[in-house]
């Protein structure tokens, strides 16, 4: 079983600041000062921002981000009720937005979209180094 946290948040500018926040504190109250972690700590924050961020500008009412620690892997999700299912886009140079996607698919080691009765779960799963050992949950 593995261990795991969520948490509902308010929708405006402030929640991918938020959810990264809550990811970061949850991660280190987790892991503590475990040799090698905070690279992962850092690309779940950044990868948390981006699937919130795509939940604000979809126009979500609700929001909730859950995380979990698995032995080989970390599962963050964010599920909201905004509209439209999340893509991968091929933006512009010259473009302000539309790299969210870009960059999870290059961080996750698999990411995806799942339906909802309200709206979606959009989550992605990022790989542990074998050389970090995730403390027994």
């Amino acid at each position: 079983m593995p261990w795991s946290e969520q948490r509902a948040f308010p929708v405006d500018v402030s929640t991918p600041s938020a959810a990264r926040q809550f990811i970061t504190a949850n991660l280190q109250q987790a892991v503590g000062e475990v040799p090698g972690v905070r690279a992962i700590i850092d690309t779940a924050a950044l990868t948390i921002s981006e699937l919130t961020t795509n939940a604000v500008n979809a126009n979500a009412t609700s929001l909730t981000v859950a995380l979990a620690i698995y032995s080989d892997h970390l599962r963050l999700s964010v599920t909201d009720n905004g509209a439209g299912m999340p893509k991968l886009r091929s933006p512009s140079l010259q473009a302000t937005s539309g790299r969210g996607l870009l960059i999870i698919d290059q961080l996750a080691r698999r990411w995806g979209t799942t339906p909802t009765a309200d709206g979606k779960e959009t989550w992605a799963e990022l790989s542990l180094d074998p050389s970090v050992t995730m403390p027994a949950h």
